[in-house]
């Protein structure tokens, strides 16, 4: 299905709903976002790619109301104590920067694509 017609539908639900609940059509929008997007489910952190290439990582220490919960990171040959592990950037509110740390993750994602740049310079 297009994009063009993908969205006449959910315009559709969201001006005609039937029997689904505003919650209902709310998740169908969020996944056929993710769909279109090429995000994926969360993985098994087992599965993460220990190139180097950055990931999402969830890691439930960082799972409360002042931090958000994925972390942008990557696998690192030197982290751990060169032991090898997961590093992410976190915003360190005493310095006000963003500080690369060892994390322990469970879980992980691909970061989503980048959005499509026009021609003629628009995003």
């Amino acid at each position: 299905m297009e994009f063009d017609e993908e969205a006449a539908e959910i315009l559709s639900l969201l001006t005609h709903p039937t029997t689904n609940t505003q919650i209902d059509i709310c998740e169908e929008i969020a996944q056929k976002s993710d769909t279109q997007s090429g995000q994926r489910e969360w993985q098994p952190i087992e599965s993460a790619p220990k190139d180097g290439t950055p990931i999402r990582l969830y890691d439930p220490e960082y799972d409360d109301e002042e931090m958000n919960s994925s972390l942008d990171g990557h696998w690192s040959d030197g982290a751990h104590d060169d032991q090898g592990g997961f590093q992410a950037a976190v915003w360190d509110n005493s310095q006000d920067y963003f500080a690369t740390v060892d994390v322990n993750p469970t879980h992980w994602t691909p970061l989503p694509k980048p959005p499509a740049i026009r021609t003629g310079g628009e995003a």
